[in-house]
């Protein structure tokens, strides 16, 4: 992790800027034709990974995913 200053427009007044992640490969999700929740990582040159979640678990996988990150749940709709 680093941290330095950053110009902010007048060049008297700087704003500390923390990176937060390191470059890593670009991940993107997007639901399939059935409705699944897919997530794939873009790697290179054709290696992608991917995880499909059935529709009907996609709320049980995104609890125990933030649960297991340490953010609370906020008890959303049952789908």
């Amino acid at each position: 992790m680093s941290v330095h200053l950053a110009p902010d427009g007048d060049m008297n007044e700087q704003k500390a800027e923390l990176t937060l992640l390191p470059p890593q490969d670009e991940i993107v999700a997007y639901f399939n034709d059935g409705s699944d929740l897919i997530l794939r990582q873009k790697c290179r040159p054709d290696d992608d990974q991917v995880i499909c979640v059935h529709k009907d678990l996609i709320s049980q996988f995104i609890d125990r995913l933030t649960e297991l990150a340490g953010i609370p749940s906020f008890g959303g709709p049952e789908r």
